[in-house]
């Protein structure tokens, strides 16, 4: 089960990399960024993060009731996860989205 998570999480995160540009200009989608270079621990936070960020949302439309246009979209505006491996990479992430950014962490 936790490899199934972890590769959710990377499909996910790439996801999230290839449409931060258009879903934070156009949808003002938050950014939760992840500053991790090791394989141990960042394939242990992403099913976190994932995790709590699918959660969340599930409650969301558990509460209020939607048509199904209004799920997809309230899917698709859920914070994007994006994970970068150096400090370099974080700093020109973390500039170019600062007025999205959810969360840093290190």
């Amino acid at each position: 089960m936790a490899t199934h998570r972890f590769f959710f999480a990377i499909v996910k995160s790439t996801e999230d990399m290839a449409n931060i540009e258009n879903d934070t200009k156009i949808g003002l989608v938050r950014v939760i960024l992840l500053i991790e270079d090791s394989a141990q621990y960042y394939s242990k936070y992403l099913p976190i993060l994932y995790s709590i960020v699918f959660g969340q949302i599930q409650q969301l439309l558990t509460e209020v009731e939607k048509n199904e246009l209004d799920k997809i979209c309230k899917m698709r505006s859920r914070p994007k996860i994006i994970h970068v491996r150096n400090y370099e990479d974080a700093v020109a992430i973390f500039h170019k989205y600062k007025d999205f950014s959810a969360l840093c962490h290190f």
